[in-house]
């Protein structure tokens, strides 16, 4: 994946695989959609990956049902102090501060919470191309590890 290229996770493509609590930290385990742009990620024409990522969050608390993995997301939050973005996280992303992470599954429409004081993205093995991206025209999403197109 082009590693100079503005990039970031589009959470309505991605899909939770698993949450682990472990001492004071909040685990989020994705198979994330990540939109890779010379431009402004999301916005801009570019290209679309998937890679699986850990997000990490300190000091950190999780609200909600984890019974059913994988399950996609349809939707969701990252606050980050007064800074709040909706259906993105960044690339890269190690920040401090107050912390609210909320995913909304398919499956249900109860939000998944994590909070905490701090969070960070860690990128495991290569990321596989999916598509080029045109903001224009119809597009895929991803659904439990497959590409499926949208409903328009």
């Amino acid at each position: 994946m082009p590693e100079s290229l503005n990039s970031l996770i589009e959470i309505h493509d991605s899909v939770l695989t698993a949450v682990e609590t472990q001492a004071k930290q909040v685990k989020l385990s994705i198979e994330a959609y990540i939109h890779k742009s010379a431009g402004v990620p999301g916005v801009d024409p570019g290209t679309g990956w998937i890679q699986n990522v850990i997000l990490t969050i300190e000091d950190g608390s999780f609200e909600g049902n984890t019974q059913s993995f994988p399950c996609d997301l349809m939707d969701g939050t990252l606050q980050i102090n007064e800074e709040f973005m909706e259906n993105e996280i960044p690339i890269p992303l190690d920040r401090y501060g107050q912390i609210v992470l909320s995913l909304v599954p398919k499956w249900s429409g109860d939000r998944l919470v994590a909070r905490g004081t701090g969070i960070y993205l860690e990128r495991l093995g290569e990321a596989r191309y999916i598509e080029d991206v045109d903001f224009s025209k119809p597009r895929a999403r991803a659904t439990n590890g497959k590409v499926e197109p949208l409903d328009h």
